[in-house]
């Protein structure tokens, strides 16, 4: 074989290795963007399985929240078609309580004009229309206090004062209103920090005295005969006056303490002639105490009595 012949062998076999060397170059460029391709298919499809599982996520959250709103919507409604009815019970019966005391008191007023009436059954009937009368302005102002409320129109005026001054004007008051109502139950004062009766502090008080005189005029309502107790005393801690009215009366059954604050409600008691009023005296108590940051609630036993408790931040 020749020279060129051995050019030619050597030509081939560089040729061919270029070759292999161009073919294994192309076939790692393949591999290395197959490769890249399907990492970016796996980092996508991860993305989107992330994606899917926080949109997942997110849509069981939003069922969640629509079943509780739906829920809370739902009692929402109930509530507001229980209080309507009630609204339209006491618009149904309501002139009743009106009617009641002032047809009382036109009765009571007539038989007093006859000339041969004895002094004794006129004192009678004075009482009878002193209570009467009351009870028609009570209701009277309740109707009022509740439109406020719902409306949100109520204000608190704040004075500086001392306690001890309205206790004892409360104390006569009420004790002159058992005297024309119910002589067989007495009213007191408790005191336990002699100091706190006497301390300035400021306050509300035409409101605070509304809301013990209407907690007072309940208590006397629903105890036919025992006593009834006033107090207060500090809540260190929270910074509060704690009120109370207590009573020897025929108490609340337990399934009613939550109902009894809201409008229209009554608790049909075991007194002859009391059916719980116009059931609107403890809401406007709730209304009044939540409007300057307080809290009401009740304690009771039935055939002994109940504690009706509200604070009062100072």
């Amino acid at each position: 074989m020749g020279t060129s012949a051995c050019f030619w062998m050597s030509a081939t076999s560089v040729a061919g290795i270029i070759f292999s060397v161009v073919q294994t170059t192309l076939l790692g460029k393949a591999l290395r963007k197959l490769l890249k391709t399907e990492r970016e298919q796996a980092i996508s499809n991860y993305t989107t399985n992330a994606v899917l599982k926080q949109l997942e996520q997110k849509y069981k959250t939003v069922l969640e929240e629509h079943h509780v709103l739906r829920q809370t919507l739902n009692k929402a409604n109930e509530q507001s078609l229980g209080c309507e009815k009630r609204r339209t019970d006491f618009l149904t019966h309501g002139p009743h309580e009106l009617y009641a005391p002032l047809n009382g008191i036109l009765g009571l007023s007539e038989l007093l004009q006859r000339p041969h009436v004895e002094n004794i059954r006129r004192l009678e009937f004075a009482r009878l229309i002193y209570k009467r009368g009351n009870d028609l302005l009570y209701i009277v102002n309740n109707i009022i206090e509740l439109s406020k409320i719902e409306s949100r129109q109520i204000i608190l005026l704040k004075s500086d004062g001392e306690l001890a001054k309205l206790f004892d004007g409360i104390i006569k008051e009420q004790k002159d209103f058992i005297y024309y109502t119910s002589e067989a139950v007495s009213i007191t004062f408790h005191e336990e920090d002699k100091s706190l009766t006497k301390r300035r502090i400021v306050a509300d008080f035409t409101r605070l005295r509304q809301v013990l005189v209407a907690l007072l005029r309940n208590a006397i309502q629903f105890t036919p005969a025992g006593s009834i107790v006033l107090g207060c005393r500090w809540q260190i801690r929270e910074a509060k006056l704690l009120f109370y009215v207590s009573d020897t009366g025929i108490g609340i059954p337990e399934e009613e303490r939550e109902i009894i604050f809201i409008p229209y409600n009554k608790v049909r008691g075991s007194v002859p002639g009391v059916n719980g009023g116009t059931g609107l005296g403890l809401a406007i108590c709730k209304g009044i105490v939540e409007c300057w940051g307080g809290e009401i609630w009740v304690d009771s036993i039935v055939d002994h009595g109940s504690i009706f408790y509200f604070t009062m931040p100072c």
